[in-house]
């Protein structure tokens, strides 16, 4: 009902546009975190210190949440695209979160298309730069401004690879931008970060181990550099429904349900989860399965590897529309990326009760399972991961006590009406003060 609302209050203004997304809206009203509509899941993007400022999420002032009165204006909550990923979400959750709790009114801009498209259409009003590029980026840039109108009172910029957004936006508006990203990923989108190092008012990292290496940016003075975790929208999965989905899962009523989840591409190492499944087989008591939930450019050669060397117990789900359903299956959950800053999944799988294994040095997880909700291993060790799962599987006390420190972590601090307004409060801050005209000299046009 408050997705609903959200819709109906935002396209009051907009009636032409309103009964051709309530189909959209219908479909959005049952996303639970990582889940959503996926209309075609064929064209998915295979993308994916002590000094500094740190604000942890949940620990937001009073006065960082000013009545919906004191709130006035737009704010454009910036994606690189309209596919699958935890950068999505976090915008979608912030946006609507935003349409609910403040004054402001909310658009998105997008720097290329996707098929999520309809959820974000469902939440507010989006202009797609990939949809409306037409070659001369003076007219594109005078379109993009008209269409957000003259109310324009803050900016997200939304990930590394959002940061082409600047060389399009030239008014003096108050703007952050919310850093998911490490090392490789970053140089990949160099442009872009070098936009957003020159033009972001403030920089927030999306995890301790972000703000690192965002600390190490030659340029970036530690004023600007802050921190705020991403957040997940609270799953709503019907607990009855949990045998249901192990079968669906393969697993039977006795099995141990390993699972992963995430993207099939170089950043996720599925080749690692393949490699501890190999090692176990079915482990000592023939009960172990393991399943990847999710798809991407490697699936077709983790598939190949899986008939080749006959590992039986082991199934990859392809995308599926109820990511956090088939979650609240598992009984142990693996990350073996090599770098992946803050992942949600991880954060889905611990709201669920299920512990984590991370590895050292690969990100931000393991500030996350230092709660008492999971392990970190040494870096890229498969066969240290393997161990942990056999020791796992054989402690079912052990999976309680971590299981119920994640759900309670979660809960407490990564929820988006826990984060949400920590992310707000760095925008507001901006927002707030006067502000001198043209602050890095762009020449006028």
């Amino acid at each position: 009902m408050k997705r609903i609302a959200a819709l109906l209050g935002n396209y009051a203004r907009q009636p032409g546009r309103l009964p051709g997304l309530l189909a959209a809206a219908a479909g959005g009203l049952r996303r639970p975190g990582l889940s959503g509509v996926v209309p075609d899941a064929s064209r998915l993007p295979a993308s994916g210190a002590s000094r500094h400022s740190v604000l942890r999420v949940g620990t937001v002032p009073a006065t960082a949440r000013p009545a919906r009165d004191r709130a006035s204006g737009t704010v454009l909550v910036v994606v690189h695209d309209l596919g699958i990923g935890g950068a999505q979400e976090v915008a979608l959750q912030f946006a609507d979160w935003l349409l609910r709790e403040t004054g402001h009114r909310v658009k998105f801009v997008a720097m290329r298309d996707g098929p999520q498209r309809p959820r974000f259409e469902a939440v507010a009003e989006l202009f797609c730069i990939g949809r409306n590029w037409g070659g001369e980026r003076r007219a594109l840039r005078r379109r993009l401004e008209r269409w957000a109108g003259p109310d324009v009172r803050g900016i997200l910029v939304n990930s590394v690879a959002s940061g082409g957004f600047y060389a399009l936006w030239r008014r003096d508006v108050p703007s952050i931008a919310f850093i998911h990203e490490l090392e490789q990923i970053l140089d990949r989108h160099r442009p872009a970060f070098a936009r957003i190092l020159a033009r972001a008012d403030r920089i927030v990292a999306g995890s301790g181990a972000v703000r690192d290496v965002l600390a190490r940016q030659p340029g970036l003075r530690p004023d600007r550099l802050v921190q705020a975790y991403p957040f997940i929208e609270p799953a709503r999965v019907d607990p009855g429904g949990r045998a249901a989905m192990r079968a669906a899962l393969g697993a039977g009523p006795l099995d141990f349900l390993v699972c992963g989840c995430g993207v099939l591409h170089w950043r996720k190492s599925p080749d690692v989860f393949l490699d501890v499944a190999a090692r176990l087989g079915g482990g000592p008591q023939g009960n172990l399965r393991f399943v990847w939930i999710g798809g991407g450019p490697d699936g077709k050669r983790c598939r190949q590897r899986i008939r080749r060397e006959r590992l039986e117990r082991v199934s990859i789900t392809g995308f599926l529309p109820d990511v956090t359903g088939a979650l609240h299956a598992a009984d142990l959950f693996l990350l073996p990326s090599q770098e992946d800053a803050f992942p949600l999944s991880a954060l889905h799988a611990a709201e669920a009760g299920v512990p984590v294994i991370c590895f050292r040095d690969a990100g931000g997880m393991p500030e996350f399972v230092a709660r008492g909700c999971g392990l970190a291993l040494p870096f890229g060790d498969s066969a240290a991961m393997a161990r942990a799962v056999l020791d796992y599987a054989a402690d079912p006390e052990r999976r309680a006590r971590e299981g119920a420190a994640g759900r309670q972590a979660v809960a407490e601090e990564f929820v988006v009406d826990r984060g949400a307004p920590g992310l707000y409060a760095h925008l507001l801050a901006e927002m707030h003060p006067p502000r001198r005209r043209n602050p890095v000299g762009l020449a006028a046009e």
